[in-house]
């Protein structure tokens, strides 16, 4: 696993595709992060491990971009009220797909841990998945890839019952806590791709 965090560190740097910003209001906070027992990842219904840790994130090249991103995020409350209350409907597992050396990854990925912690989501029900910058999933069969459809990322797919009900792509089309609700709550959602 560390070859594989050192690795992706490497492309820290490149671009992975479009950089839209969302639409959330930030407000700086201190740079301490809240500290939480470590999960251990689970599979996804589709067996992509996930090989990523919130420890990962926190420590070695990961750590300025993640803390400063989640630091920095700060939903709306009532926001993430209705979000909570959409998520207690459902049983998810949430596998994220992402890339290190993404800056919407960047963006993204430390704002969803803290949604989730915000409305104590089980964190034993996400999994993240780190991809190549040709967005190959590690450690997969080609068929299950193929399934996986990784085009763009982050991308976070909403699994229930071992079903896939719906998958945020890259960026939020009004903010991430309003999409995400939009998923939760099982109204139409249309993701930045028009899918």
């Amino acid at each position: 696993m560390k070859k594989i965090v050192l690795s992706l560190s490497l492309f820290a740097f490149l671009a992975c595709g479009s950089q839209k910003m969302a639409t959330e209001t930030e407000a700086q906070t201190t740079s301490e992060t809240v500290e939480k027992p470590e999960t251990k990842p689970q599979k996804s219904p589709l067996m992509a491990e996930g090989n990523i840790t919130l420890t990962d994130f926190k420590s070695g090249s990961n750590k300025a971009w993640f803390e400063r991103g989640y630091n920095a995020y700060s939903p709306d409350q009532e926001l993430v009220n209705a979000f909570g209350k959409a998520m207690k409907n459902h049983d998810y597992q949430i596998d994220v797909y992402m890339g290190t050396w993404c800056g919407d990854s960047r963006r993204e990925v430390p704002r969803l841990y803290k949604l989730l912690e915000m409305i104590d989501f089980d964190m034993d029900k996400l999994s993240v998945v780190a991809v190549n910058r040709a967005k190959q999933v590690p450690n997969v069969s080609p068929e299950i890839a193929n399934q996986l459809n990784i085009h763009h990322v982050p991308t976070i797919i909403f699994y229930e019952n071992g079903k896939e009900t719906e998958r945020f792509v890259e960026s939020a089309t009004e903010s991430l806590v309003k999409d995400l609700t939009k998923i939760a709550s099982d109204q139409t959602y249309t993701d930045s791709y028009g899918k």
